[in-house]
């Protein structure tokens, strides 16, 4: 008895199931062009403990 091949996995996010896919990959270079030019916050300046501060916090617990 010979087995039937498995059909291919699809993506849960691909153009055959998602309609705006297309057109939110092409969104993709813009959104990152305004994540980049986002001020970034030094959390120091809000006495808040930056992100190294933290992860040696929570290793030592």
């Amino acid at each position: 008895m010979s087995k039937k091949p498995q059909t291919p996995l699809k993506f849960l996010i691909s153009p055959e199931t998602d309609p705006t896919w297309e057109e939110r990959r092409k969104a993709v270079p813009k959104l990152q062009a305004e994540i980049e030019q986002r001020r970034r916050l030094n959390p120091k300046d809000f006495g808040l403990p930056d992100s190294t501060e933290l992860i040696r916090e929570d290793r030592e617990r």
